[in-house]
C-alpha cells in the first residue's frame, strides 16, 4: 500500500526519518512515525520520477530533506510487526518536485 507522509525530522546517522500522515483517511502511521531507510538507497529502492519527463532517477538517503513529502510502499503486515517502533517500507517514492 502507498502512504502519502511528509518528512518532519532525519537522523541522518541511523538512516531514519519521521514522517506525519498527509491522507486524510483512516492512517495506519500514528500521528508522526520512524521509517528505516538504512537498506533503500544501496537496493535502488529510494526512488525520484521527474514528471516533466518521466524519467525514473534512483536517489540517496542524502537528497531527502525535512519538509519533502513522500509515497511510502510498505506491507499492511510491516506495519504492525514494525522492529522497535521502526517501519521498514518496501520503497520510498519522492514525491516533492525537484
Amino acid at each position: 500500500m502507498g502512504l502519502n507522509v511528509e518528512i518532519v525530522r532525519i537522523d541522518a546517522e541511523k538512516q531514519i526519518i519521521y514522517v506525519n500522515d498527509c491522507d486524510d483517511r483512516d492512517s495506519f502511521f500514528e500521528k508522526k512515525s520512524a521509517i528505516d531507510c538504512s537498506k533503500l538507497s544501496e537496493e535502488r529502492k529510494l526512488i525520484y520520477v521527474d514528471y516533466d519527463t518521466n524519467r525514473l532517477m534512483y536517489i540517496k538517503f542524502s537528497d531527502l530533506e525535512v519538509g519533502d513529502y513522500l509515497t511510502v510502499n510498505v506491507y499492511a503486515d510491516q506495519l504492525k510487526i514494525s522492529n522497535n517502533g521502526l517501519i521498514v517500507p518496501e520503497q520510498i517514492q519522492l514525491t516533492t518536485q525537484q
